[in-house]
């Protein structure tokens, strides 16, 4: 390939580019790829490919390369766009729709069956399914985020469709699903112990067992009253803080992931403190405000600000999800995150203690001057 030259541009060699993946693309890899699934021929039920920056910058042609893929194993082909984050409802509900077309699963859906989406293993199995069973529930189907061709094909064997209503990933489920005669069953997020007896008050309500949660509650909440009482009494001694830009953010459920963490950690007794950047107003320490009891609101114009009300705040811990946040340990504060904050009402009690744990420890605060970051020059 040759430059122009010679054309009113001064000091223009003319050049020559070699053939490499950068520029013609990456047929060579892409042909290995099609012979090794080609040993797969009649093994796969479906082909689930997704489309990356990465594949633009090679110059490949990611949809052909899927067709091509899919016709050697002779198999369904769904094909994810580039953006993935928010393609990802619409994803799920294509997969799942693609198996759910014709006649699949029972003529009748159970009306005592239940499938559930997208829970946490250890809150499904050691709390969800025992209580749904004592409801007279029968969990049948786990999906989310494992998904298999035969699992799908067996959801209208049950007639309940029960998910998270925060979950991004089962969020365009219940259209679907009321599309096949099936009851979808949004259900809020199991954090906490009034966040828990919503989410199983609300399978309750629609499935017609009111009478059978109060039952279930009443046994399962006996169990764990008085040690969380005992615990919460505890925690009242103790504040956590959060360093926010927006204070509305810690109610986004994306950027929560579904967590309502100060109504949980309001729940558990413990005190929070909002630091808040505000770049134009006047800089104040944390005090109490009229906005709920037991939480304080500062304000901070810059990181020099922030250091200080770190420094200075009561509060043992404060929220974030760097590891080894150099902010916090070198102000003699402890971290906590969402890895803290557990389903059910044994995982919030699991919560609580780890919490309380962490408010506890002493290391922080005594040896913050030996904790202090290398260099001023960035968090690392």
């Amino acid at each position: 390939m040759q430059a122009a030259a010679g054309r009113g541009y001064r000091d223009v060699m003319p050049f020559e580019l070699s053939e490499c993946d950068i520029v013609m693309g990456t047929r060579r890899k892409e042909d290995e790829i099609v012979d090794a699934l080609r040993r797969k021929a009649g093994q796969v039920d479906v082909l689930l490919t997704c489309g990356s920056c990465t594949t633009v910058v090679m110059g490949m042609d990611a949809k052909a390369l899927s067709r091509r893929c899919a016709q050697e194993l002779g198999c369904e082909l769904i094909e994810r766009g580039q953006n993935y984050r928010e393609d990802l409802p619409e994803n799920v509900a294509k997969t799942f729709r693609r198996f759910l077309e014709g006649p699949v699963g029972a003529a009748s859906p159970d009306p005592s069956g239940v499938n559930l989406y997208d829970f946490p293993y250890r809150y499904r199995e050691e709390e969800l399914v025992p209580f749904l069973a004592e409801m007279g529930l029968q969990s049948r189907l786990h999906l989310l985020p494992e998904v298999s061709v035969g699992a799908v094909r067996r959801i209208p064997e049950a007639l309940w469709q029960v998910s998270l209503a925060t979950s991004s990933r089962a969020s365009a489920l219940p259209e679907l699903f009321s599309q096949k005669g099936l009851r979808a069953l949004p259900v809020p997020a199991p954090y906490g112990i009034r966040g828990t007896r919503l989410c199983l008050e609300a399978i309750a309500r629609e499935t017609g067992r009111a009478e059978a949660f109060q039952a279930a509650w009443r046994h399962r909440w006996s169990g764990f009253r008085d040690a969380w009482r005992e615990l919460s009494r505890e925690a009242r001694r103790y504040r956590l803080a959060f360093v926010v830009r927006d204070e509305g953010r810690l109610h986004d459920p994306v950027l929560s992931r579904g967590v309502p963490f100060l109504g949980m950690l309001r729940e558990m007794g413990f005190g929070v403190d909002l630091l808040v950047y505000a770049p134009h107003a006047e800089a104040r320490p944390a005090a109490e405000t009229s906005r709920g009891a037991g939480v304080r609101r500062g304000v901070f114009r810059d990181p020099g600000e922030l250091d200080r009300l770190l420094r200075e705040g009561a509060f043992r811990a404060v929220f974030s999800d760097i590891f080894y946040d150099w902010r916090l340990t070198e102000a003699g504060k402890a971290q906590f995150s969402r890895r803290n904050f557990e389903m059910g009402l044994a995982g919030a009690l699991r919560s609580l203690r780890g919490l309380l744990s962490i408010c506890r420890l002493p290391f922080y605060e005594r040896y913050a001057p030996f904790l202090a970051r290398r260099s001023r020059g960035g968090h690392g």
